[in-house]
């Protein structure tokens, strides 16, 4: 039986950034590609959206396929920024060394996305030993050549970026699947040994890499942090309902939505918040149901999840628990209204071309 890809893996549409420039620039339309995975472009743009990992994987390899560009992984991964890792990119900014930069990107990645998770090996300096990070998709995540050529690109320019050499040397590219096309580019880009069909997929470098001091910490991006931070307080003093929303928007999917949370985030002890929400007559509780409410709605309503990403993306402990709260909701389960909304599309669909042939 064939292995299907696993609809609970999400990633955040930051991972395709780049790809309606490069659209644009091959006079090829994007949106009629995306619409076939159930995206848009202002989806695409969206910085609080999150998409499933399947549509991402899908949606690079149609491109490459019927664009004939066997090498879009790596036209994407060319572009040099921290932009496609959102937030998570912030706490490279906060590290001291290079290693420490991979090892915070490590332990955040799994908010940007569910569907892989890195692996560091320092190597050893006393024997020379290479130093690898890894790109390991999970169990029927689905990954594509595509994606994975895309990551190793950007492995690359993340130790680039945190180290502050440009034209960064490292050692050698593995990678599992078998060679896709001309491989120019990609030999090009990486200017060292491309290996194909590997055990894993990896970037290899100098073991004294992870140890030299990351250039992106400095002064003036800690004192835009904390304005940020100082933004958010003052916000919340004037607003702290429509903050509170915005945060609970922000940190359902990634599993840590609570008060506690949301009130360290902004500088408040929790019973400060809550005493604060009191005040405009709601609670944390509340606000987190009516998300869930809103969101559980529109996202049954339509075809872009399933039900068991619904429940991952609205912080539920399991599907049962999701369901449940659905039918709080509207005295209905989540499969019967999906079901019951399929149908009703299915006859007006017909209605219309009996309509368009008579």
């Amino acid at each position: 039986m064939k292995k299907t890809a696993n609809t609970d893996y999400f990633t955040h549409p930051r991972t395709l950034n780049g790809l309606e420039q490069f659209a644009q620039s091959i006079h090829q339309p994007l949106a009629p590609m995306l619409a076939r995975f159930g995206l848009t472009v202002e989806v695409l743009n969206d910085p609080q959206a999150i998409i499933p990992y399947s549509a991402a994987v899908g949606l690079l390899e149609t491109c490459a396929l019927e664009w004939k560009r066997p090498d879009l992984g790596i036209q994407l991964g060319r572009l040099k920024n921290l932009e496609y890792l959102g937030a998570v990119g912030l706490v490279a900014r906060l590290s001291d060394t290079v290693g420490d930069a991979c090892h915070a990107i490590q332990m955040n990645i799994s908010i940007h996305s569910n569907a892989y998770y890195l692996d560091i090996d320092p190597g050893s300096v006393d024997t020379d030993e290479s130093g690898s990070i890894a790109y390991i998709p999970r169990p029927r995540s689905g990954c594509g050549p595509q994606m994975v050529e895309l990551s190793l690109c950007r492995i690359y320019q993340y130790l680039s970026l945190t180290s502050g050499v440009n034209a960064l040397k490292i050692r050698e590219v593995n990678v599992q699947h078998a060679p896709i096309g001309s491989m120019k580019l990609a030999q090009q880009f990486f200017d060292c040994p491309v290996r194909f069909s590997m055990s894993r997929n990896a970037i290899f470098f100098d073991p004294h890499l992870l140890k030299a001091q990351t250039v992106i910490r400095d002064s003036a991006y800690t004192s835009i942090i904390q304005a940020y931070l100082q933004q958010e307080r003052l916000q919340a003093e004037s607003d702290v309902v429509v903050v509170t929303r915005r945060l609970t928007a922000q940190l359902l999917s990634t599993g840590s939505c609570t008060r506690d949370s949301i009130a360290e985030f902004l500088h408040l002890h929790p019973r400060t918040l809550h005493r604060r929400l009191l005040e405009h007559s709601t609670s944390f509780a509340e606000i987190q149901d009516e998300y869930r409410h809103a969101r559980a709605t529109e996202w049954v309503r339509g075809r872009n999840f399933s039900l068991a990403q619904i429940s991952l993306m609205l912080g539920y402990a399991n599907q049962s628990a999701f369901s449940s709260a659905y039918r709080r909701w509207t005295g209905s389960s989540p499969r019967h209204d999906r079901a019951q909304y399929e149908r009703t599309n299915a006859e007006a669909g017909k209605h219309a071309l009996t309509h368009r042939t008579t």
